[in-house]
Formats: structure tokens, sequence, C-alpha cells
């Protein structure tokens, strides 16, 4: 069994991430989704009049643990991810959208959510039983509740290129991130730059046998212009001590000596 689905024997019931693969994300969330999908079908074919605790209370206590398995992964996705992360999510992501849009556009469940907004004058809700019915309201209605069977059709469709596109969106960004690189040969350029900050990127550039060399610069423009750097004129960048990068004419015309992304002080 899952690591997923027993409790975990941690402080502070933090995650056991030794106990958990990769190769466990997938069929840990298609079972939850199918939990999930029973707590909701008991939900909706409760004979009983519809109330705040046996509808909206009750909805926000389904799906924990597709709560837990997809914080847990997106958060290592972009922490720690890798090629096999990569591999899974492609499957894993647009697997959660779907089981989101039978959720929220479910006809007889916002049937049910719906008798209870309407009929919010006059159930006497506390402050946060308001706040948990308007969220839930809303959320089915932004979601597409509202509109019609061929509107929803085509809001799954769109929901489903975008669940791809943004993987995609974020796999490139990855690894132009990790490929770009500015190398910095006059160390006059690094004045006032923290020396574990040189150390570490003197040995990066050692271990890429470009020695002498500061790699992996995270800026592609200058934050006050937004005009890209020229890498062939390394002399018109200006490095903070927080190690920001500006245009040296943009950072003069700027006159102050506080870094506008981080507010640090700088020389």
């Amino acid at each position: 069994m899952s690591a997923f689905f027993k409790k975990f024997e941690t402080p502070f019931d933090t995650i056991p991430f030794d106990l958990i693969k990769t190769e466990d994300y997938l069929p840990s969330l298609i079972k939850a989704i199918n939990l999930e999908k029973q707590e909701i079908q008991n939900l909706i074919d409760n004979d009983e009049k519809e109330t705040f605790r046996n509808t909206i209370e009750a909805l926000d206590l389904t799906g924990e643990y597709v709560g837990v398995i997809a914080s847990v992964f997106f958060n290592l996705m972009n922490a720690k991810t890798d090629d096999e992360l990569q591999a899974v999510a492609k499957e894993f992501s647009p697997l959660l959208t779907d089981h989101s849009n039978d959720i929220l556009l479910n006809e007889r469940l916002f049937s049910r959510v719906k008798k209870i907004w309407d009929a919010k004058a006059n159930l006497n809700l506390s402050v946060e039983e308001m706040s948990l019915l308007k969220k839930k309201y809303k959320s089915f209605v932004r979601n597409g509740a509202l509109l019609n069977k061929a509107e929803k059709t085509e809001l799954r469709a769109i929901d489903q290129q975008l669940s791809k596109l943004t993987l995609s969106f974020g796999e490139n960004t990855l690894k132009a991130t990790n490929a770009y690189e500015l190398n910095i040969t006059n160390l006059d350029d690094l004045a006032g730059l923290p020396s574990f900050a040189v150390d570490a990127a003197r040995i990066t550039a050692k271990e890429k046998k470009k020695e002498n060399k500061i790699e992996n610069m995270e800026q592609d423009n200058c934050p006050i212009c937004l005009e890209p750097f020229d890498l062939e004129k390394k002399e018109d960048i200006f490095i903070t001590s927080c190690y920001h990068f500006y245009h040296k004419c943009c950072w003069e015309e700027y006159g102050k000596k506080e870094c506008p992304i981080c507010r640090t002080m700088t020389k």
C-alpha cells in the first residue's frame, strides 16, 4: 500500500518522502480520485433535505487524499524536478484536471450547493460557515457550473489543453534556465559580491571546465529598462552586492544605492 494511505509516523505528520517513490504518484492519485468520486456520489444520493452540514460541510471534507497527493507532487516538481517526475506529470496533471471538472460541472451536486446558496439568508450561518459557502458556490460558478452543455464540453477541452501547455511551459522554462550562462572574466565586475557566492560560482565553472567565469545568471533583462543584456559587452553590466544585474547606464540613472529588486543597500 502506498505511504499516502497510511498514517504518517513522522514528527508533526510531515511527509515521509523516503517512503514515496516516483512510480507511486500516479496509481495513488487514481486510487484517491476513485475514493473521492464515491464520497461525492454518497453526498449526491443523500435523500435527506439539503442542509449546510450534509452538503457544503460534507463537500469540504471530501478528497483529502487527492489534496495531499497533488500538493506533495507539485511541490516536489517545483523544488526538485527531474525527467521521471516530468514524465509522470504529463499524465498526472490532465487526470487531476478531468477530476476537478467532473466535480465542478456535476449538475446534481451543483443543484444541492445552489439550494443552500439561495437560502443562505434564512440559515443563520456563522461568519465562518458563510465564508465557506461563498467559497464553494463561487468555485462552481467560476469553473463553469452555469454554462450550458455545449459550453461545458468546450470548457473541458480548454482546461485539458491548458493543463498540458502549463507543463510544457514549465519544462521549457526549466531547460532554458539550466542552459543559460553568464561568463564573467573581469573580477572587478564582482566588487561587493559575497565571497561565498564567488566561490560557489568558481566551483561550478571549474566543474564545467570554464574556470574564472561566473555562471548561471538567472536574469535575461535589466529590471530597470527591461531590455536584454548584451553578453558581448560585459563591461556594460553592473552587479550589485546582492548579486542582481543591471545595465550600468540604468543603474547610474536610477541614482540610488538600494537594489529595486530586493531592497538591499549596495555599493
